[in-house]
């Protein structure tokens, strides 16, 4: 059975030419800004383990971005899937989905990144990260 077994999350994300995904600025999940609105971005990687999924089935992905009140500010769903064979079948697979996500922040507080899996058998499974949005800790004079 496929699951969503985690999310990373990071100030920015490369890729590169094998496809092989490199973070920057891992786990920062505070935003420090001494006025609203500002525009931000964060990126988020859902890993999936793909269990008993075959080569060919879709997994949907939504990630949306979420203010203090739980309103959605931003969001937008990705396919993914495994292609081709799998080259070692007594290895698990799994997926790697990132994106960036933009937002712009207009009231403090806590703020989240939640990110839907939907899988082929139609089962589906959600987790999120916080963001804080906080002001400086001092102010300059």
């Amino acid at each position: 059975m496929a699951r969503l077994d985690g999310l990373l999350l990071a100030e920015g994300l490369g890729v590169d030419a094998r496809g092989a995904i490199t973070l920057i600025g891992l786990n920062q999940n505070v935003v420090v800004t001494p006025s609203l609105p500002t525009q931000n971005r964060r990126a988020v990687i859902a890993h999936i383990d793909a269990g008993e999924l075959a080569a060919d089935d879709e997994v949907t992905v939504l990630f949306a971005m979420l203010d203090p009140g739980d309103q959605v500010m931003t969001s937008f769903e990705v396919q993914a899937k495994l292609g081709g064979q799998v080259p070692w079948p007594e290895v698990r697979p799994t997926l790697d989905v990132p994106a960036e996500v933009l937002f712009v922040p207009v009231a403090y507080g806590t703020h989240a990144i939640r990110v839907t899996a939907r899988f082929s058998d139609g089962t589906e499974q959600s987790e999120q990260v916080e963001l804080y949005v906080v002001k400086p800790a001092v102010e300059s004079a």
